[in-house]
């Protein structure tokens, strides 16, 4: 991943199959059959670090202990919905800077302008196609790889 700090990732053929898939994603969803439908279309792109979760305290847990390269949750859960748990990251200084795409099905404006404002780097509207979360996963990586395009920013599992 060593390149110029001017250059920005335009695709994931760019970044390689191989360091991509050493990439880790968080997945946060109370709707299991989501869950699994994420998984499926992230495989598909080529990740295999894939951590789901059906709720935000779980995922939290994980996090703690393993931060891992992007995060990508639901707005509405109980107890903790999406919104706070974007906040939560936000907060803590060793999450602040990982990559987090908000979905939901509530089309409003103001629940993109919400998130947006709060740090979430991208935002989906269920139902969203494979091609609409692998472009939204590109923007968000290609942001941190942007801004700083050492290694250790990506969180790689080795």
């Amino acid at each position: 991943l060593a390149q110029s700090p001017s250059v920005a990732i335009a695709s994931f053929n760019e970044l390689g199959v191989r360091k991509m898939s050493l990439l880790s994603i968080v997945v946060v969803d109370d709707d299991r059959s989501f869950l699994d439908a994420m998984k499926a279309m992230l495989k598909r792109i080529g990740f295999q670090n894939i951590y789901a979760y059906d709720n935000v305290e779980d995922a939290w847990s994980h996090i703690q202990r393993d931060a891992p390269s992007l995060i990508i949750s639901d707005w509405n859960m109980d107890p903790i919905n999406g919104y706070e748990f974007l906040l939560m990251m936000k907060f803590e200084e060793h999450s602040r800077n990982i990559p987090f795409i908000m979905n939901t099905a509530n089309m409003a404006e103001d629940y993109w302008v919400k998130a947006i404002g709060a740090g979430a780097d991208d935002f989906l509207v269920k139902p969203f196609s494979y091609a609409d979360l692998k472009e939204t996963i590109e923007i968000a990586l290609g942001k941190i790889l942007k801004e700083d395009s050492r290694k250790s920013h990506l969180r790689l599992v080795s």
